[in-house]
């Protein structure tokens, strides 16, 4: 997911062209690094779960990483956030 998403101490940023290519809706470089979309109908795939499982971890980096700039703007009293 590096190719897509950079995580940094300022947060995160997306390499759009990456994912969207020319236009938000064109998909090819998603295909040309992921292969075609699954058919609905089609039985889902432990590759299709380690994708899903590969891309939900990297969002979830990505915004655990905005939190210590949102604390350093707006404190928090709950000792948990701080550690």
């Amino acid at each position: 997911m590096d190719e897509f998403i950079r995580i940094d101490d300022d947060g995160y940023a997306v390499n759009t062209p990456a994912i969207s290519g020319t236009h938000p809706t064109d998909i090819r470089p998603l295909v040309a690094g992921f292969g075609p979309r699954r058919q609905p109908e089609v039985r889902i795939t432990d590759d299709d779960r380690n994708l899903v499982a590969s891309v939900q971890k990297a969002t979830e980096e990505a915004l655990f990483a905005l939190v210590p700039g949102a604390l350093r703007t707006i404190p928090s009293r709950n000792p948990d956030l701080l550690t």
